[in-house]
């Protein structure tokens, strides 16, 4: 089953999971472009499954944090 978060969340998803977040704008953009998985709600506002957290963190190349 879909766990969806508001994609205002992700940022700190993925600092939480070990990677170098590229912030919200960057992320709002590639749910925009459909780079990373996400969906509208209808309010408008956008979602993205917890699931996918490592799919989108590789789909966006993104760096692990230094330990």
């Amino acid at each position: 089953m879909a766990q969806l978060q508001p994609l205002t969340f992700l940022s700190e998803a993925l600092i939480e999971a070990g990677f170098k977040s590229p912030g919200y704008q960057a992320l709002y953009e590639a749910a925009l472009e459909g780079w990373i998985p996400a969906e509208q709600g209808d309010n408008g506002r956008w979602f993205y499954d917890k699931a996918n957290l490592r799919f989108i963190a590789e789909s966006l190349a993104l760096e692990p944090m230094a330990a």
